[in-house]
């Protein structure tokens, strides 16, 4: 992914001088993958191309927010001072461009410093000298110079003649400026050089109007003359209408100090009749900017809506499917409530039927207890009476015979406790065995005191007898 970023930046960086709107489309490439990336400085990288497209497109107002936004966003990214430098420097450009002259300046000299620390000279080159042009603009010649003067340095020491060249031009200006034109003129001259080795012809003219008007300056009309003829030759031809304009210009001001009046009528008129036409190609193509802007902006506008439209119908659509979501998840959760209840109720219903034949189990228990517990007392009972009858003899017999009845009936009590705690039929039906154990031996044990009994009666008649 950096890969592929890094190939975008550096082709939309190539091409929005020369094909903006290309570029614009790549780095909107660059804005998307910067967002789905997370990446803070990438978006800020992006932001700021887009405004460098924009100002290429001539709509400094959509470039300079995209510059802000730059900057808010290499904010977030730990403000790195080389992207902070370039930012600071486009947004001082445009200011410069609409002539704001003091707010330039001083995004320029917050660019400064980003730039030094951020060791890149060709940045710094370029702030340097903006600052020293914006400085021209203001009159400030001696700063201009310090400025001209390092980047110069810097464009020799990275071996570009061009830019080296246009920093030679910029300090005859500054020193123009301060009247001091034969300086000056060594600098312009020093710049013409340059640009006929490289045959930058454009710059060329621009070094022959300002070497032409320090020549003025100094009363070397006819070096003057020759120079701005030169020129005038070389507008024409590559059809350069304001340098035309400034060539025309400085004729009629160079024919007036000569004394030529006529000629400098004509120069003047012909400049007047430019920059006129200039002045009305400007402001038809000012006015086909702002048309252009305009339909710009109610396209954007119409497209805005259209989004707005669209989020508000996609809201309504989520709103939609979580509603629907939502009354599904509550049928199936009802439903399966609905199946828990219905089988948790069976459940429920075959516990009652278990617990009432538990209870009537329990009472017919109860009442068997019962019955064996009335037979037991009228059998006590009738015994007690034997017993009562033969007291005496019982007495005599009860320490030996006594815990061989009290074992089984003790056991038969205890029994009949533990079956009122039983807890199912198979420990019932076990202890009504062993009921019936202790309860048989007891009775043979009974039936053996009987009969013991009896034969003692009878002995006992016997002996009476």
């Amino acid at each position: 992914m950096p890969g592929e970023y890094e190939t975008l930046r550096r082709t939309a960086d190539s091409l929005r001088a020369a094909a903006p709107e290309q570029a614009l489309e790549l780095y909107r490439q660059l804005e998307w993958l910067a967002l789905n990336n997370g990446n803070p400085l990438w978006l800020a990288e992006a932001y700021n191309g887009i405004g460098v497209c924009y100002y290429y497109l001539n709509d400094l107002s959509r470039s300079q927010a995209q510059y802000f936004a730059a900057l808010e966003t290499a904010r977030e990214a730990g403000e790195p001072p080389g992207l902070l430098a370039r930012i600071y420097n486009n947004i001082a450009w445009n200011l410069q461009v609409q002539q704001e002259w003091d707010e330039a300046l001083e995004y320029y000299r917050k660019s400064l410093p980003l730039s030094r620390a951020a060791g890149n000279s060709a940045v710094l080159e370029r702030v340097l000298n903006n600052t020293g042009v914006m400085h021209n603009k203001m009159g400030m010649y001696e700063g201009a110079i310090r400025c001209f003067e390092e980047s110069q340095a810097i464009n020799r020491r990275l071996g570009r003649p061009e830019a080296e060249a246009f920093n030679l031009n910029n300090t005859g200006i500054s020193l123009h400026g301060l009247g001091r034109d034969r300086e000056a003129i060594g600098y312009f001259t020093r710049a013409l050089h340059i640009n006929y080795a490289r045959s930058q012809h454009r710059e060329i003219a621009n070094n022959l109007i300002n070497l032409g008007a320090s020549l003025i300056r100094l009363g070397e009309y006819r070096a003057a003359d020759d120079t701005l003829q030169r020129c005038l030759r070389l507008v024409d031809n590559l059809v350069i209408a304001p340098g035309k304009a400034e060539v025309l210009r400085y004729l009629s001001e160079l024919r007036e100090r000569q004394g030529d009046y006529r000629e400098a009528l004509a120069y003047r008129d012909h400049y007047v009749a430019l920059r006129d036409s200039l002045y009305s190609q400007e402001q038809r193509r000012y006015v086909r900017e702002l048309q252009e802007r305009y339909e710009s902006a109610r396209h954007e506008t119409e497209l805005e809506e259209a989004n707005s439209r669209l989020n508000r119908q996609k809201f309504t659509a989520t709103v939609i499917l979580a509603v629907l979501a939502v009354a599904v998840l509550t049928a199936v959760s009802l439903t399966v409530l609905y199946l828990k209840n219905k089988k948790w109720n069976r459940q429920l219903v075959a516990l009652n039927a278990e617990i009432a034949e538990k209870s009537e189990n329990l009472e017919r228990m109860n009442e068997e207890i019962r019955m064996i517990n009335e037979n037991l007392e009228t059998l006590v009972n009738r015994k007690t009476d034997q017993l009562l009858d033969q007291n005496e003899k019982l007495r005599r017999f009860g320490f030996v015979n006594a815990h061989k009845v009290r074992a089984p009936l003790a056991r038969i009590l205890g029994l009949i406790t533990v079956l009122k705690h039983a807890r199912n039929r198979q420990e019932e039906a076990e202890i009504f065995g062993h009921l019936l154990l202790s309860a048989t031996e007891l009775d043979g044990i009974l039936t053996e005191l009987g009969q013991w009994l009896y034969q003692s009666d009878l002995e006992d008649r016997g002996e009476e007898g």
